[in-house]
């Protein structure tokens, strides 16, 4: 499936600056995708953090990601060892993966959330409704100064989580999922 959806120079902008967006969309690698084909290149390694609520939704953004050139290497963390030795061989630009990894991460001393040039969180309220909310809220601490991305179904659901982590944000509305069926069902 493809997206045809464009951020504006407004949304541009702010990507290329330190300051958060917030990006409506549905929950699905290829909704996003057009927010990370925006995203501009950084040099840190690793640049960017994709935190994602389930460990399929790693998977599936990874392969959504493999062909921007700009992003890569993507690494989708599926074990933490193997993403220790990546990490510190430098072999990573992207790192994707859920926040349970990422705090293990963390531990180890294999990552420093701090050293990254953004943090793209994945549809929090699902993490919200886990009860992580206080790992979100330490992992966001330990980074004060990265960007923050937040990518959500509704935003206002998680009204309060923004309130805190992308204070006065501009929103893009790649699309919203409707609230009822839009036809009957079969």
């Amino acid at each position: 499936m493809t997206w045809d959806f464009v951020l504006d120079a407004a949304h541009r902008a702010t990507l290329g600056s330190a300051k958060p967006l917030i990006y409506v969309c549905p929950p699905t690698a290829w909704a996003v995708r057009p927010l990370f084909h925006a995203l501009p290149k950084a040099d840190a390694a690793p640049a960017t953090l994709a935190l994602v609520p389930e460990a399929s939704h790693t998977l599936d953004l990874a392969a959504a990601l493999q062909s921007l050139a700009h992003l890569g290497p993507v690494h989708p963390v599926t074990s933490p060892g193997r993403a220790q030795r990546l990490l510190r061989a430098g072999g990573v630009r992207t790192l994707i993966g859920t926040l349970p990894d990422v705090l293990d991460l963390v531990r180890r001393s294999a990552f420093k959330p701090e050293g990254l040039t953004r943090i793209v969180l994945g549809w929090p309220e699902q993490l919200l409704w886990q009860g992580l909310s206080a790992s979100l809220d330490t992992l966001l601490a330990d980074a004060p100064e990265v960007q923050r991305i937040i990518v959500t179904q509704d935003d206002a659901a998680i009204a309060e989580f923004l309130e805190r982590h992308a204070r006065r944000a501009p929103v893009a509305a790649a699309a919203r999922l409707p609230a009822l069926p839009t036809g009957p069902v079969r």
